[in-house]
């Protein structure tokens, strides 16, 4: 439902010509879609696994998919609290791309975009909050996962952070 939801919106803002506006309030409430402390919400752990996944290599939508939905239910289980917005929507975002550009369906080869690189190592640099719980394991494990992603100096501060 959610899904139909947002394709609906996203399709309205093609339409109405939009999509530009939309994008630009989405990156510049990066920051704000995480809690006060800096930290996570689950839909933006899931966007840091899917975007660290592309950042390593191009994948298909349907192997994106599937690798975003094999590791959180191995690592978390099942929860509502980590349903992410559609793969779809990091597209209209302009943080994914195709990497050709006819669409296949599920066989579309997808790649990150600058702008998707710079918001993983907002993603990657964020907080992790102190109670160890389900989320801040997920959290933790991505971090460690995709640490090389980031420059030596930003892997030194969240070295520290973590420790």
């Amino acid at each position: 439902m959610l899904s139909l939801r947002i394709s609906l919106i996203c399709n309205n803002f093609l339409d109405n010509g939009e999509l530009s506006t939309y994008v630009k309030g989405r990156r510049s409430k990066l920051e704000s879609a995480m809690y006060r402390d800096n930290s996570l919400i689950p839909s933006e752990a899931v966007r840091l696994l899917a975007l660290g996944v592309l950042a390593s290599g191009e994948r298909c939508y349907g192997e994106l998919a599937g690798e975003v939905r094999h590791f959180t239910s191995h690592l978390v289980g099942p929860s509502l609290d980590l349903v992410a917005p559609p793969l779809e929507l990091l597209r209209v975002e302009g943080l994914i791309e195709a990497a050709e550009p006819s669409d296949l369906g599920d066989q579309t080869l997808l790649r990150v975009t600058e702008a998707g690189l710079a918001a993983l190592t907002t993603l990657l640099t964020a907080n992790v909050r102190a109670p160890v719980n389900d989320l801040n394991k997920l959290i933790l494990t991505l971090k460690m996962r995709f640490m090389h992603l980031l420059t030596s100096a930003e892997q030194k501060l969240q070295l520290e952070v973590l420790i």
